[in-house]
């Protein structure tokens, strides 16, 4: 299960530096070609940002990321870090049920699991 956290947070994750300290052990993080790769986000060409809005759902097993074109669509992926798999959700138009006039420019906050396995994040609407 650890290992799989892992390997959803190296694939899935923005790049990030720093440093782990514990007692006398001092352990540098290292990104290579070995343990980091692109994942593709399937039917939506124009996505490019996440902004942080990335969250583990330890009840599923899956990564939700929320990404944008920032043009017009804002789309909710989750991947399946048992199946190396990632699969749109929708777009929050649809998920939320806006109104035309209600435009969301992107997710503006992690992803986090809350209560049964449902996960929540903030935007500006």
């Amino acid at each position: 299960m650890k290992s799989l956290v892992r390997k959803a947070i190296l694939l899935s994750l923005p790049v990030a530096f720093g440093l782990i300290v514990t007692g006398a052990f001092r352990l540098e993080a290292r990104i290579t070609e070995k343990n980091i790769r692109f994942v593709e986000y399937p039917g939506f060409p124009g996505a490019h940002s996440t902004w942080r809005s990335i969250g583990y759902s330890t009840t599923h097993e899956k990564v939700f990321i929320g990404v944008t074109n920032h043009r017009d669509k804002v789309g909710l992926y989750e991947f399946d870090v048992i199946r190396d798999k990632m699969r749109l959700v929708g777009f929050l138009p649809e998920l939320a049920n806006l109104r035309d006039f209600q435009w969301q420019g992107k997710v503006h906050s992690e992803i986090v699991e809350g209560p049964h396995g449902c996960m929540y994040f903030s935007t500006d609407g």
